[in-house]
């Protein structure tokens, strides 16, 4: 049995985000795993509940993970990196959820006004966080891997674009 620190976790979480650390440096187990995937769902559903009723923001939480669980896993396989699927998948919400946060937190304190200031920022970190994982779980360079987060983040907006016209109509 893995001893994890939950502390410890979140600190390696945090630093991954902050582009000093890999995801390497994660000890996974299923319960790391589903608690960074909950993590993610959560801080989805917050900022979604600031446009959307609950129905529509909880669909686009779950349809957000499921979509980023859906291209890691396509892309790690065809790439024979099985092994490194959960840490990866881990990294990957564990930042999301951290990235959120700071998301939530302008959407909730800054004006409107500056918040078009501050959304390229945060996707820019979270396109550079994003591409440091992939960095490391595919053995490629950092730009490579930011196009291939670009992509990521084209088809997450194309996958929530169709949903929610089907669900807002």
């Amino acid at each position: 049995m893995v001893d994890i620190s939950p502390l410890k976790t979140l600190v390696l979480f945090w630093q991954i985000a902050c582009l000093r650390a890999s995801p390497e440096t994660l000890n996974i187990s299923n319960n790391v795993f589903l608690t960074s995937l909950s993590a993610n769902f959560f801080v989805s559903l917050f900022i979604n509940l600031n446009y959307e009723k609950f129905s529509t923001a909880a669909l686009l939480s779950l349809l957000e993970c499921l979509t980023l669980i859906i291209l890691t896993t396509a892309i790690l396989l065809f790439a024979k990196k099985y092994e490194r699927l959960k840490k990866t998948l881990a990294a990957l919400m564990g930042i999301g959820a951290i990235i959120g946060i700071f998301a939530y937190l302008l959407i909730a304190l800054t004006p409107a006004s500056l918040l078009t200031i501050f959304q390229p920022v945060i996707l820019v970190w979270n396109l550079s966080a994003t591409a440091k994982i992939l960095t490391h779980a595919l053995e490629i360079s950092f730009g490579r891997a930011f196009l291939i987060a670009i992509g990521y983040a084209f088809c997450l907006w194309q996958t929530l674009a169709f949903f929610y016209s089907q669900v807002v109509v």
